[in-house]
């Protein structure tokens, strides 16, 4: 398979530090452009193929934001990428695998009010500790 100049493969860079690479990255280019300060363009190896091999019919592919969400979309819908490997991109088992991992967390309640009798006797404990710590009445 060719390569133009400016591609690169994320598999032959050296391995680098912090998180791994997602798996779906290994389905695409990354080219020498930036999308924003942290994200590359990147364009489908399967869709590329396609286009090398047959260039009067089949356009040059459309840069991907180099994201697992785009990815992943762009993979649903791709008729070459079906072709090479004989499988669709099922989403939905992703999906539903995160949704069971995450753990419920309830919302955070504020604390009980206290009632009047309770908010006096506070105040009157505070003070008979402050009394008998020697401390001022203001700090």
């Amino acid at each position: 398979m060719e390569l133009l100049p400016d591609h690169q493969s994320d598999l032959a860079e050296a391995p680098k530090r912090g998180r791994p690479p997602s798996s779906l990255s290994s389905n695409f280019y990354r080219l020498n452009e930036k999308c924003n300060k942290t994200m590359w363009w990147t364009i489908c190896k399967y869709c590329y193929v396609a286009h090398v091999n047959d260039k009067a019919r089949v356009p040059f592919p459309v840069s991907i934001h180099g994201r697992k969400a785009s990815w992943e979309k762009h993979l649903s819908d791709c008729s070459y990428y079906v072709q090479a490997t004989g499988k669709l991109l099922n989403k939905e088992s992703d999906t539903s695998e995160y949704e069971v991992s995450r753990s419920n967390k309830l919302q955070c309640a504020s604390p009980p009010e206290f009632t009047s009798a309770e908010q006096r006797m506070f105040w009157r404990l505070l003070l008979e500790f402050q009394a008998e710590a020697m401390l001022p009445d203001s700090f």
